[in-house]
């Protein structure tokens, strides 16, 4: 029987589960009509007594499926509801007949372990993440120490290097948010901010890529602003700032648009580039972890993370990213958020 035959203890399925009882007390019912006519009953006699007998049968198996049937269904019900199942035993009500306080047995001990892998799990994401932000800690003072000795020199060997560890700083950066993101809740701050800061600051941070690739930043934002945590938004204006510049961009625009009604108004805060753009195929996978599409197998060096994040980041600060991208012509990234 199919999974979804059985999302709820209904009569039918009761009466199919428990047939070889209906069978069974058919027969004695046909016995004891048999030994009542043998022992010199009348017709009507016999007919009282089988339909007392049978009376009796049928309340039986009639109170049988209601208690297990409120059981049952009170379990699916918050199996259904829960989004941690391990917490089930602690929503749902103890069955009250045998074969119930069995299996609720059994799922006490499933939650209970459960929980434990569950915290186990979360204990080694936990450590994972606290020594992924000491190593990024610890390597972003032989990345300072070089930018300083970069700084100090000249021609074009220095600015390949500093266009190199731009890219591993970003890269650093892109690690850092990864192993970050899933906390997100607990780890930012919604405030006013002012969108073209935003897209300066990230035009400031990327430099060196924006200048070595001739992408020229245009701004076209006005005083628009709105609310959103200033680092982790800044992080996304990044990836896509970047990817624009690795991906053949000449020009760089960020634009906003104001929708809405005055209470409920948001801002379309758009990232658009005139790059290679990504091809129809690619459009539907390209906020995927790990996918790097048509552009990213011909660069070589793209790990499909920085969309991934973007998409995941958005959707954790309750925000909307979407890209709208013809090939030849370039890509339009929009992330719509609350107007402040």
């Amino acid at each position: 029987m199919s999974r979804e035959a059985v999302s709820r203890f209904s009569f039918i399925l009761y009466c199919k589960d428990h047939l070889p009882s209906f069978m069974v007390a058919a027969c004695t019912l046909a016995c004891v009509t048999f030994v009542l006519r043998v022992l010199g009953l009348n017709v009507q006699a016999v007919v009282m007594v089988c339909c007392l007998v049978a009376a009796g049968m049928a309340i039986i198996f009639l109170w049988d499926y209601l208690r297990k049937r409120r059981a049952y269904n009170q379990l699916l019900e918050v199996a259904r509801e829960l989004e941690q199942v391990r917490h089930l035993t602690a929503f749902a009500t103890e069955p009250s007949f045998l074969e119930g306080r069995v299996a609720w047995r059994a799922l006490e001990t499933l939650s209970k372990t459960a929980g434990d892998e569950t915290a186990h799990i979360n204990e080694d994401a936990a450590a994972y993440q606290r020594y992924v932000e000491l190593w990024v800690h610890e390597i972003k003072t032989p990345i300072t120490a070089c930018k300083l000795v970069l700084s100090r020199m000249k021609g074009p060997d220095a600015t390949t290097l500093r266009q190199e560890v731009e890219r591993i700083e970003l890269q650093v950066e892109q690690a850092l948010y990864y192993v970050r993101h899933q906390a997100l809740s607990s780890d930012y701050a919604i405030r006013r901010i002012s969108l073209v800061e935003v897209a300066r600051e990230s035009c400031k941070r990327n430099q060196n890529m924006l200048i070595s690739f001739g992408v020229r930043p245009v701004f076209e934002l006005g005083e628009a602003c709105a609310f959103a945590d200033v680092q982790w938004l800044g992080f996304v204006v990044d990836q896509l700032v970047s990817n624009a510049a690795k991906y053949g961009a000449t020009e760089v625009v960020f634009r906003s648009f104001a929708q809405g009604e005055a209470s409920q108004q948001t801002v379309q805060f758009e990232i658009a580039d005139n790059g290679k753009g990504i091809s129809a195929a690619d459009l539907p996978k390209i906020f995927e972890r790990g996918f790097v599409g048509e552009n990213g197998r011909a660069k070589g060096s793209a790990t499909g993370m920085g969309l991934y994040l973007c998409a995941n980041i958005c959707k954790l600060m309750g925000l909307s990213i979407e890209v709208f991208s013809q090939v030849g012509k370039g890509s339009r990234f929009v992330i719509t958020l609350p107007a402040a």
